[in-house]
């Protein structure tokens, strides 16, 4: 018998939220651990993850601290309610400029 998991609750819009992205032409993927956020999302050039929440949902203490990670590591983090939101997050956002920029990948 596996100890209970504390922590790894899905919420219950997640799927829709992943299909909305599907639909959007994202590649998502679910993941799970306690704090991470529970998409991985490819879309425009660029990996992002998302924290899926319910209309009252807030933020763990946990998920913060993965949340500080991510903006350390200047990757896009998002906190979505609905697909739509989590598309227009990410439309929206404009990657930083960095290292990766300079780059000539015009001869391959």
């Amino acid at each position: 018998m596996r100890p209970p998991q504390v922590g790894l609750r899905r919420d219950e819009n997640e799927v829709s939220v992943c299909s909305y992205l599907r639909a959007s032409g994202y590649l998502v993927w679910q993941i799970q651990g306690v704090g991470i956020p529970d998409l991985l999302v490819w879309g425009r050039g660029f990996f992002s993850v998302i924290e899926v929440k319910g209309a009252k949902g807030k933020l763990t203490e946990a998920q913060r601290r993965w949340h500080a990670v991510f903006e350390g590591e200047r990757a896009p983090v998002f906190t979505a309610r609905s697909g739509e939101e989590a598309v227009r997050m990410i439309r929206e956002y404009v990657p930083p400029k960095g290292p990766h920029d300079r780059l000539d990948l015009s001869d391959v």
